[in-house]
């Protein structure tokens, strides 16, 4: 299962990464994904998160008297907006259920055959992350991070676990 929080499972995905050529490298982060960092967070904390800004403008919008209350009501809206955005992030989240590991070296074909030509002048080498775009019965179509596409063999890919 996925932790985001293991520091040395992070650390030893890195130094797999740094290893891998740039075909097998998957993209850094962008510039919406530095804006909106915390679609990163687990689901559990974008719910705390979430729940704890909604309750903060709850007691801001309480009716209060006179000038407070106008004051305090415009401080309800920064909350309301962090509340929207956790929301948001938690229903929209990317679950990855098409993620995948490569388990062995293997030949990325250009087609779903033994004989097909390989789409790769070298075999994609075990630990390469890749994203299944369609399975049949012993074939697996995969997108390396590259952009690269191709075939291999069903039992040389395991879909990655991921916690909630």
């Amino acid at each position: 299962m996925i932790d985001p929080s293991n520091a040395r499972a992070r650390h030893n995905l890195a130094w797999l990464r740094s290893r891998q050529g740039d075909a097998f490298r998957p993209q850094a982060a962008g510039a919406t994904d530095t804006l909106l960092f915390f679609h990163a967070w687990p689901r559990t904390r974008k719910l705390l998160v979430g729940a704890g800004a909604f309750a903060l403008a709850v007691l801001l919008l309480v009716p209060w008297s006179g000038k407070r209350r106008r004051a305090l009501g415009g401080l309800a809206l920064l909350p309301g907006v962090v509340w929207i955005a956790m929301l948001a992030s938690a229903i929209l989240e990317n679950h990855h259920a098409d993620d995948a590991v490569v388990m062995d070296d293997v030949v990325l074909r250009a087609a779903d055959s033994a004989g097909a030509p390989a789409a790769l002048p070298q075999p994609v080498p075990r630990g390469v992350e890749v994203t299944v775009l369609e399975r049949r019965e012993a074939w697996t179509k995969v997108q390396l991070a590259g952009g690269i596409a191709g075939w291999m063999p069903t039992g040389a890919v395991e879909p990655v676990a991921h916690g909630m």
